[in-house]
């Protein structure tokens, strides 16, 4: 399994009180999802978690959400215009076997996830 980089927190400018921390973080290549599942296990269990993924196509989406799925709040599908082999929302909501939400690019899910006490949020992928 792959090493995770240390996570740092960071603020997030967000409309609404929903959110407390942000952390941004991505990891390439196999077991990037065992490592933060790790990282949300040993120290992110004390407030909700809302999971934004984006992903390339030659990346095994299924692989890397499957650690993740039973760790979150909420997991949203985004992409950003432009990105070179994003794979589409569609694909990384079929790769989380329906648990993911389409959320549109990041700052368009940050500013819809759900009112709530202040939480975490991941944004990850490849």
């Amino acid at each position: 399994m792959r090493q995770a980089r240390k996570i740092r927190p960071r603020n997030l400018a967000v409309p609404g009180p929903n959110l407390g921390v942000g952390v941004r973080h991505a990891l390439f290549g196999e077991g990037g999802g065992q490592a933060i599942a790790a990282q949300i296990d040993a120290a992110w269990r004390d407030r909700p978690l809302h999971v934004l993924v984006g992903m390339k196509q030659a990346k095994d989406s299924a692989e890397f959400l499957r650690p993740l799925l039973p760790r979150c709040t909420t997991l949203w599908a985004v992409a950003e215009p432009g990105q070179h082999l994003a794979l589409p929302l569609a694909a990384i909501v079929a790769a989380s076997a329906g648990q993911a939400c389409p959320g549109g690019t990041v700052a368009e899910t940050l500013a819809s996830l759900p009112p709530g006490p202040a939480a975490r949020v991941l944004i990850c992928g490849s």
